[in-house]
C-alpha cells in the first residue's frame, strides 16, 4: 500500500518579516491581503508548515517568480523548479506573445514619433 504523501510549503521566515516590516503590515494585514487565516497567516510568518491552500493563495499573491524567493525549498528538501526553468531559458507561449505585442507596441510609439509630412 502505498503512503500518501502530505503536501506542504515553508517559506523563509526573515525575508518575509523584513518585507512586513517594509510594507508596515501586521499579520492581520497580511492575512487580509492573501484571504487566509491569521493563524495560517502566522505560521507563513514564523517559517512553520502551511497547506495547499495558503501556499496556493501565498504564490498567487506574490506571483511564481517573487514567491520562488521566499520559499524555503532547502527545508522542504526540494528543488527550486523556478531556476530548473531559468537554466532551460524555456519561454512560454504566453512569454513569447507578450514579447511579440511589446514590439508592435514599439513599433507603434515609433511611427508615432516621426512627423508627418505635409501633404
Amino acid at each position: 500500500m502505498e503512503e500518501k504523501q502530505e503536501k506542504f510549503m515553508i517559506v523563509k521566515s526573515k525575508p518575509l518579516t523584513n518585507l512586513l516590516e517594509k510594507l508596515s503590515w501586521t499579520v492581520w494585514d497580511f492575512a487580509a491581503e492573501l484571504g487566509i487565516s491569521v493563524t495560517e497567516a502566522s505560521k507563513l510568518v514564523l517559517g512553520e508548515k502551511v497547506g495547499c491552500q495558503t501556499a496556493w493563495s501565498f504564490i498567487s499573491y506574490f506571483k511564481a517568480n517573487v514567491a520562488h524567493e521566499f520559499i524555503d525549498w532547502e527545508t522542504m528538501d526540494m528543488d527550486n523548479p523556478y531556476h530548473k526553468i531559468k537554466k532551460m531559458n524555456i519561454r512560454s507561449r504566453s512569454f513569447r506573445q507578450s514579447a511579440y505585442a511589446k514590439r508592435k507596441a514599439k513599433k507603434c510609439i515609433m511611427r508615432a514619433d516621426k512627423p508627418k509630412e505635409a501633404g
